[in-house]
């Protein structure tokens, strides 16, 4: 039957509401309805003349504030995403700065553990020098006094000073980068 309904007409149809029974009814298309829609004379069938649609004199962004143009808004955005990429930058900046200083403390605390080993085989007066030598003379000064051992404290002495050379280059590199 619903196959059928039309058939060669039209305007045949069932209503289905919730909670109802179906209802087949017949509605009378608006065509058929001039006089309806359309006074006797009213219904204009020439050419109407094409206007441009202004998209922003029908259509408000509720977002806007007032007196702010579409312009201001598309501004508020690029500067938005220029502070957030500075931001992205300046954090990535700070991550950098924070690994080199843990790189650095690191450094810092093998020439310490180096020079605390080395400390143990000098005399107390190369201790008291050492100790009062600028952080980049404490090799120069190590070389300096090995004369003064024995060999096998003099291969200790020269073993400790080039792994604080060693370091003292990496955290020149490390200067460097910053």
């Amino acid at each position: 039957m619903l196959e059928r309904l039309n058939g060669n007409e039209k305007g045949d149809a069932v209503v289905s509401v919730r909670g109802y029974e179906p209802l087949w009814t017949r509605f009378t298309p608006s065509y058929e309805l001039k006089k309806v829609y359309f006074k006797e004379g009213k219904a204009d069938i020439g050419k109407r003349e094409a206007r441009l649609f202004k998209k922003k004199d029908y259509v408000f962004d509720i977002h806007m504030k007032p007196g702010e143009s579409e312009a201001d808004k598309q501004m508020a955005k690029f500067e938005q995403a220029e502070r957030e990429q500075v931001e992205a930058e300046k954090k990535i900046e700070e991550e950098r700065l924070v690994n080199l200083d843990a790189q650095w403390d690191d450094l810092k605390a093998e020439i310490d553990l180096a020079l605390e080993g080395i400390e143990k085989v000098l005399d107390g007066k190369d201790v008291k020098a050492l100790r009062a030598a600028r952080f980049e003379n404490k090799t120069t000064l190590l070389y300096a006094r090995m004369e003064e051992y024995d060999m096998t404290t003099a291969g200790k002495i020269q073993k400790a000073a080039d792994a604080i050379s060693e370091r003292l280059l990496k955290i020149l590199d490390l200067q460097k980068s910053i």
